[in-house]
């Protein structure tokens, strides 16, 4: 099924990533590293003009996919390639020059949206009060006007939450505006 697909050809993709060299270098790894008991080999003469896809094909068909993937690691581990095997998912993410910076959390990627829309205020406020909010701070943003206003105040308390309180806060929107935040997901 599809699923081996992607393995292969995230694979494929690797294996083409190396030069000849490396490549060389991954196959004769590849017929002496360590396996796990049960598990044989792949002849050298299987490898020995393979390309990229048949070594993916072979790694597979071989020793399965989650272990065939492993196997793989492990040998670009040893080759000290370890860093071009991104696991499959959506397109990989290219390190920017800035560092790693960490996603944006939901509430801080949505916090315009937010603002606007949730009509729920007071009951997502509830939700949060003792936990994330104490009663001052319930009180000041429970003092608004409009909704939209006691979304700002709420943000402006987010600024000095950790990653804790902004999940209690994620929660509690999924609780009360729980299409709104389906919504925003999908976007």
């Amino acid at each position: 099924g599809g699923k081996t697909e992607v393995w292969r050809d995230h694979l494929v993709d690797t294996l083409k990533n190396l030069t000849k060299i490396e490549l060389k270098e991954f196959n004769s790894k590849l017929t002496d590293i360590e396996l796990k008991e049960d598990y044989t080999h792949i002849p050298r003469g299987e490898l020995e003009r393979a390309e990229c896809v048949e070594i993916a094909t072979l790694l597979i068909s071989h020793y399965g996919k989650a272990y065939g993937v492993e196997v793989a690691i492990s040998v670009l581990k040893a080759i000290n390639q370890r860093d071009l095997f991104p696991a499959p998912g959506p397109a990989p993410i290219r390190r920017s020059s800035v560092g790693l910076k960490a996603p944006m959390h939901f509430v801080d990627r949505h916090r315009e949206q937010l603002i606007q829309r949730v009509t729920l205020v007071e009951g997502v406020m509830d939700k949060l009060l003792g936990d994330v909010l104490d009663n001052e701070e319930y009180q000041t943003i429970k003092a608004e006007r409009t909704n939209p206003m006691k979304m700002r105040k709420l943000y402006e308390f987010t600024l000095s939450w950790n990653k804790y309180c902004k999940d209690q806060l994620y929660e509690a929107l999924k609780d009360k505006c729980k299409f709104l935040v389906k919504d925003l997901e999908e976007e």
